[in-house]
């Protein structure tokens, strides 16, 4: 189905120049229009109406409209309403703008909510976090006004769990998106509440953290007093010179732990794949403990944290 039937243009509808005006601002603005917008283009209020009663037009935010209803809005579209609701000036920042950027990390909670900011927030309603825009750092991503990753990723280390904010900022490092490191984050955090706590977040993080799990992992067992020793620890098998790499090791005591995401390892063929791999390193690494991390351990991580103390004490 083309864009221009699903925004309601066909002989049922009415003026096709009408349609085609709109289907031309909605594609500029990720199939998005306002109430307001519509009107300017001609479209009718009975005909408004109807297209939203008959869900070819569906509401995103407070006057904005997804009308390419087709599916579910992706985040842009999500982004594009709010933004348009929020007045001029507004852009998208906090984990949305993280989000958008493509930065790791946010939890599908948090990832709900659309956060904007600009120079006169009116109030949050759900869904919707208003911020002040203050002098935080904007740029334009395809189109799309957002913070900077610097003002993202400091926004996040302000306002999120530690988790959540950590893991951003090894997503950052590890994409090399934070070209002066530290030195951007500091001036992305000066001036706003809260930047003393993320400050103090900042040598916390790791850029080797290849995923938000390996994070999580690293972060529980550190608070366990059992810190990895190295990152992406390398082993190599002698008999055939193929070289693994185990998320976290602790070289001194044996002992590996390797971050199962959901994604990536529950298909059939990825736990063939993890399966063959770890037969492989055990048998060439006689010795060698390899635990595996997953997200329920995450949440609930004392279990987890009593086998690795077991496993250490017995490779000590």
């Amino acid at each position: 189905m083309t864009l221009c039937h699903r925004v309601g243009m066909g002989a049922d509808t009415g003026d096709t120049a009408v349609w085609e005006r709109v289907r031309a601002v909605a594609a500029r603005q990720d199939g998005v229009l306002t109430r307001a917008q519509a009107n300017e283009l001609g479209v009718s209020d009975t005909m408004f109406r109807r297209m939203v009663r008959q869900g070819r037009w569906a509401p995103l935010a407070r006057s904005a409209y997804w009308v390419v209803a087709d599916g579910r809005p992706r985040l842009r579209t999500r982004v594009r309403g709010a933004l348009l609701s929020s007045g001029a000036g507004a852009v998208a920042c906090g984990v949305t703008a993280a989000r958008l950027h493509g930065l790791h990390g946010v939890h599908q909670t948090a990832a709900r909510t659309v956060h904007v900011a600009c120079p006169r927030p009116g109030a949050s309603r759900p869904g919707l976090r208003m911020h002040r825009l203050s002098s935080r750092q904007t740029t334009l991503l395809r189109g799309l006004p957002v913070t900077t990753v610097a003002q993202s990723v400091a926004d996040v280390l302000r306002a999120e769990d530690r988790a959540t904010a950590v893991s951003v900022l090894d997503s950052a490092l590890h994409q090399g998106l934070l070209a002066s490191g530290a030195a951007e984050l500091e001036q992305a955090l000066r001036g706003y509440p809260g930047c003393e706590r993320a400050r103090g977040l900042l040598p916390q993080a790791d850029g080797r953290a290849e995923s938000p799990l390996e994070t999580r992992g690293r972060l529980v067992c550190a608070d366990a007093g059992m810190p990895p020793e190295v990152l992406q620890w390398r082993l190599t098998d002698p008999s055939t010179g193929v070289c693994y790499r185990i998320d976290l090791g602790w070289p001194s005591r044996g002992v590996g732990v390797e971050a199962d995401g959901q994604s990536v390892h529950s298909e059939p063929e990825a736990l063939y794949a993890d399966r063959i791999r770890q037969n492989a390193l055990l048998a060439a690494h006689r010795g060698l403990v390899l635990l595996r991390f997953t997200w329920r351990d995450a949440m609930e991580p004392g279990r987890f944290l009593a086998t690795l103390r077991q496993a250490m004490d017995t490779g000590a």
